[in-house]
């Protein structure tokens, strides 16, 4: 898509970000149909972390797996309220193996935590019977499993989640020189009081709502802004924000050259 189409939808810098940690090559595909051009408010809430993860799907929360592990404190925003991904909000929750990989076990210690877990919660690793893998198992398991593991890491290596469902990225603000990312504002939006759950609707039918800043008829928002933890460590940078969304947002919104 034209830049011109993606600065419509997400208000994009021009400046080129070169701290980003980039999770996910997946293509950035936007509807046609985009969101007009709004300022942001001030924000109801400032959240600090060392890492904001973009993202609370496979690629994201292992990347919060292994950060709580090494006692990092994290924020991870998801459009939806399940992490997973492909594993439980997309509905594909079935795990993806090479045959000689599955031989050898040759996986990294979180993904052979994750089939171990499936298959203490069920006693058996293919407790959906399916053909297409060794191991199915229902979507929602998926996300509860994913939740305990994140929690169990912070708990082990002494790190902090802080978790945002339903929640998108909309704006960046980059440093001066263009090299940094030092506060992202982002929206989560819940449901107004007497109005049906947030997964009633098919996504579709509410993702442009999601990334206005107003309060609509369906969605109350609540303005969040993420910056960088004070530290007193002399790490390369101040904090560190990993693209794992599904579709490239943070990619688009830094103004990074992609393809």
């Amino acid at each position: 898509m034209r830049p011109s189409l993606l600065s419509s939808f997400l208000r994009r810098s021009s400046a080129v970000l070169m701290t980003l940690g980039v999770a996910s090559t997946t293509t950035f595909l936007l509807l046609e149909r985009a969101v007009s051009a709004q300022s942001a408010p001030i924000p109801n809430e400032t959240v600090g972390c060392e890492l904001l993860i973009v993202g609370g799907g496979l690629s994201g929360t292992a990347t919060a797996y292994e950060s709580l592990l090494a006692g990092r404190t994290v924020c991870m925003t998801e459009l939806t309220d399940w992490v997973g991904g492909q594993i439980s909000s997309q509905g594909t929750s079935a795990l993806d193996e090479a045959q000689k990989q599955r031989s050898l076990l040759f996986y990294a210690e979180g993904y052979k935590a994750l089939r171990q877990r499936i298959e203490n919660f069920y006693g058996e690793l293919n407790y959906g019977d399916c053909w297409v893998s060794v191991s199915c198992f229902l979507p929602r398991d998926a996300h509860a499993i994913l939740s305990d593991m994140l929690e169990d890491a912070a708990r082990q290596g002494g790190g902090e989640l802080k978790w945002f469902p339903s929640t998108v990225v909309k704006e960046l603000e980059i440093s001066a020189d263009g090299r940094m990312i030092d506060s992202a504002i982002a929206i989560q939006h819940t449901p107004q009081p007497g109005t049906p759950p947030i997964n009633t609707e098919r996504l579709s039918e509410t993702f442009i709502d999601s990334y206005q800043y107003e309060d609509s008829d369906r969605f109350a928002k609540k303005i969040i802004q993420f910056v960088p933890t004070a530290l007193e460590n002399t790490s390369p940078a101040d904090w560190y924000v990993v693209e794992a969304t599904e579709t490239g947002e943070v990619i688009a919104l830094s103004g990074v050259p992609y393809r």
